[in-house]
């Protein structure tokens, strides 16, 4: 019996070396894929925080441009406002001097019209005392033979 009892000890050291190996293996695994899976995480994180800083820029990128276009409508708009107003007030003073012209005109008018009355009522004197000198001559001429 004693070799079935040296036997039956043998088997199980070499079953315990045997598992020793094994857990040994697992545990060597089991680290190396906790490393694998913690690279991998900082991996993934570090690509995260890249792609966030990625993200970030873009935006910074895209709020300038955003930015930019907002300003040209602004100007654009505040310009066409600008212009109009301009144009609004060229007309304004169009008007204005086109009214101003037209009262100049009007008085201009008035003036001449004063003046022609005047000119033909000394021209209806003139008339009148040349009719009235052809009488007194008329008269002379009719003593004088």
């Amino acid at each position: 019996m004693a070799g079935l009892q040296g036997f039956g000890a043998g088997l199980l050291q070499g079953y315990g070396a045997v598992s020793r190996i094994q857990d040994q293996k697992r545990a060597r695994d089991l680290q190396e894929r906790r490393m694998d899976n913690q690279e991998e995480y900082r991996q993934q994180r570090l690509g995260l925080q890249q792609q966030r800083m990625a993200a970030a820029a873009d935006e910074r990128e895209y709020s300038h441009e955003r930015d930019a276009i907002a300003d040209k409508r602004w100007n654009k708009e505040f310009g066409l406002r600008a212009n109009q107003a301009e144009a609004d007030n060229e007309r304004a003073d169009a008007r204005l001097g086109i009214a101003r012209q037209r009262a100049n005109i009007s008085a201009q008018n008035a003036a001449i019209s004063q003046r022609m009355s005047e000119v033909k009522l000394a021209q209806m004197k003139r008339q009148e005392r040349e009719a009235e000198n052809r009488r007194y001559l008329t008269a002379a001429a009719q003593e004088l033979e």
